[in-house]
């Protein structure tokens, strides 16, 4: 055997999937330089300067951690998600070649996984899916090649130990890691070392996530609660609309051919599952998943996610098209051809072709768009859809959201992303032309303002800012009109916003200020008001 062309036919192929990382890596950050943090990812980063384990806290450390070496600077936050990336894309080619595919597929299936818009958009700007996705690869990985050699105790305890880190990412993870388990139990055929396996990676498991558990007991799962009422766009739809919008919500994150290619692997790998099934001898039963124990790795998590964020989108009209996606990463070898031989009508060339083809144009337009939204608009009004897009948008928010991020068009979405260094200057002028005091508090119903006005503040400012009515951020910045000790707050929110009820009952309006705008180039300006609020005296 040549020892020497097979290490350096190895070494070929690693550098041509280093070149890829780098070149996409790349354009991530130079689309991605000179944009301002949007609403979100002032989010996460505010709650990373206040951390804690009640959500994402493995991301929240790390955004910290970049924070601090470099404050104030996107780009340094940037580069920190850019790193998620650059690990899936490594992990996904290796998922890729452990399952079967060779080079070329491999590396068809990578660049059409980076390039999708969910993964492009996760590991460019600040999003806990970046994370979450690099650490379930991992745990793919490790899993899968646990096959290649005897279970042992300690392959059992790496398997949870991993299986741990996408809970500290994104709660979904947990859902992921119940899917392993369930693998787990049946890749082991025979009975006591199934048990001792599973056993071992379960307590590995429960010790890693012990610390989550106790911090959501103690708070009576008040985070969890307060989210399971995000994304309700279909709250009033009937069972038949909730489930056809489940299944096509990912299309605002993959192009069409992708999220049909990976439906089409799940049920044809379904399919085999279910036809080659032995229906009677326990030990035929045993083999089979034996033989069968690379096609359930992708499988069984596929169906969990689905099952689970599927239960959420029937009974409470909760659909999210990033919540499935998770789950269908394993099947990404499958829809490239790994394991041929379980298919009857294995994808033709042409059609991953187009896969990687359409999703890279996708992404690109989209990319581009965020970076320059002002011609995004003038294409849009060009094509003469710019009106019936807009009037798309406010029809993709679920109805508590709209006040909490009142974005009106699909130009306010781009923006988003711009606007905001400027408009907390006009801000700090307005304060000071209105001579109150520099320290004064703010306040809105709208989570942007609070956050992003935080990060960019003039250095050394101490402003407290609230959140308020929105349960999400009770335990981080929404304030409690009853315990909080401030005696004047500054509302701001975006013109012809009411007053909360809970602002309302505590303070008084006193002083309106002079509205001020947030304006970018290519972007339609918005007004925000402003408002001096007054404690009530307290009663004789």
């Amino acid at each position: 055997m040549n020892i020497a062309a097979a290490l350096h036919r190895v070494n070929r192929i690693w550098l041509v999937v280093g070149a890829l990382v780098v070149l996409i890596s790349t354009c991530k950050l130079a689309l991605t330089l000179g944009g301002e943090l949007g609403k979100d990812e002032a989010v996460y980063w505010y709650w990373s300067r206040n951390w804690d384990l009640t959500y994402a806290p493995l991301v929240f450390a790390l955004l910290r951690l970049a924070d601090t070496l470099s404050p104030g600077t996107e780009w340094a936050l940037r580069a920190c998600q850019v790193s998620t990336g650059v690990i899936s894309m490594a992990l996904m080619f290796h998922w890729c070649r452990v399952n079967g595919l060779s080079e070329s597929r491999s590396l068809w299936a990578m660049v059409a996984f980076a390039t999708s818009h969910w993964i492009w958009h996760s590991s460019s700007y600040l999003h806990p899916d970046g994370f979450l996705v690099s650490a379930w690869l991992l745990v793919l990985v490790l899993a899968r090649r646990a096959l290649t050699t005897e279970w042992t105790p300690i392959q059992s305890v790496g398997v949870g130990v991993a299986t741990a880190i996408p809970a500290y990412c994104k709660y979904s993870g947990a859902v992921l890691a119940a899917a392993v388990y369930v693998w787990l139990y049946l890749a082991c055929s025979q009975s006591t070392v199934r048990r001792r396996v599973t056993t071992y990676g379960l307590l590995a498991f429960i010790a890693c996530v012990s610390p989550l558990a106790v911090t959501h007991y103690a708070d009576a799962f008040q985070l969890p609660q307060a989210l399971s009422s995000l994304s309700r766009i279909a709250g009033e739809a009937s069972i038949l609309s909730r489930f056809g919008l489940f299944l096509v919500a990912p299309l605002l994150f993959v192009s069409p051919f992708l999220l049909w290619g990976l439906y089409r692997a799940l049920v044809s790998g379904a399919a085999v599952a279910v036809r080659t099934f032995p229906k009677t001898r326990p030990t035929a039963r045993a083999e089979w998943i034996r033989d069968h124990a690379q096609l359930l790795l992708a499988l069984i998590p596929a169906s969990t996610i689905l099952l689970c964020f599927g239960f959420f989108a029937l009974y409470r009209g909760q659909v999210k098209g990033n919540w499935i996606l998770p789950g269908l990463v394993g099947l990404w070898p499958f829809l490239f051809g790994a394991c041929t031989r379980l298919w009857s009508q294995p994808a033709s060339r042409g059609f991953l072709a187009t896969i990687v083809v359409i999703g890279a144009l996708q992404t690109a337009a989209i990319g581009i768009a965020l970076k320059y939204p002002g011609a995004a608009d003038s294409a849009m009004r060009t094509l003469g859809i710019q009106q019936v897009l807009d009037e798309s948008y406010p029809r993709l928010v679920s109805r508590p959201d709209q006040a909490r991020e009142p974005t009106r068009s699909w130009n306010e979405r781009l923006c988003e992303y711009a606007g905001w260094r400027a408009f907390t200057r006009r801000l700090e002028r307005a304060i000071a032309e209105a001579r109150l005091p520099p320290t004064v508090s703010l306040v809105s119903t709208q989570y942007n303002l609070p956050f992003t006005t935080a990060y960019y503040a003039a250095a050394g400012s101490e402003r407290i800012v609230y959140t308020v009515a929105d349960p999400r951020f009770r335990r981080l910045a929404d304030l409690d009109t009853e315990t909080a000790d401030v005696d004047s707050l500054l509302f701001v929110a975006r013109s012809g916003s009411q007053l909360p009820h809970k602002l309302a009952d505590a303070f008084s309006p006193q002083t309106a200020l002079p509205p001020i705008r947030r304006s970018a180039p290519g972007c339609d300006p918005v007004e925000y008001e402003m408002t001096l609020l007054i404690r009530h005296e307290a009663p004789p």
